[in-house]
């Protein structure tokens, strides 16, 4: 996000000094659960990669053709989410 001016337009369309935003977004994440975004969207990838391992019988190559992304790649999210086929 470039912010020139030092202000910042919120998504409800209020605008902030740069410095109040920060400490206002401070304030709200205390109260916030904990569970952040990154969070949120690695447990929805892992879902999202084990039902098609599952669904091509945990063959990598067919789970990427099916999840349209390079078999290599595949790899490395597997291994970067902590996935593994539970026997």
């Amino acid at each position: 996000m470039a912010v020139h001016d030092h202000t910042v337009t919120e998504a409800h369309g209020r605008r902030r000094r740069r410095g109040t935003l920060d400490e206002c977004s401070a304030s709200e994440s205390d109260s916030a659960p904990r569970s952040t975004v990154q969070e949120a969207r690695a447990s929805a990838e892992r879902e999202y990669i084990l039902r098609a391992l599952e669904e091509a019988n945990w063959n990598v190559s067919g789970a990427a053709r099916a999840l349209g992304m390079e078999r290599t790649n595949l790899h490395k999210r597997i291994r970067a989410l902590g996935i593994s086929r539970e026997k």
